[in-house]
């Protein structure tokens, strides 16, 4: 029954398409502020702003963006 074959197949082809034709296009988003800094063999997010003293650090946690 090659009927029956070529619509099993046309049914599995639809099935997987299906996660690929919802998937919501991703929109341009500006790159984030800062720079990447070579450190170590990693590449870090570095974000620098004022001047002076003291000099503070704040470093994110749990892979949080670290302007969240």
């Amino acid at each position: 029954m090659p009927t029956l074959d070529i619509f099993r197949i046309a049914v599995q082809l639809a099935l997987v398409s299906i996660p690929f034709a919802s998937t919501p296009a991703i929109p341009d988003q500006p790159p984030p502020p800062g720079r990447l800094v070579a450190l170590g063999g990693r590449k870090l997010h570095l974000y620098c702003t004022g001047q002076g003293r003291p000099t503070v650090i704040l470093e994110t946690g749990a892979g949080a963006f670290s302007i969240d």
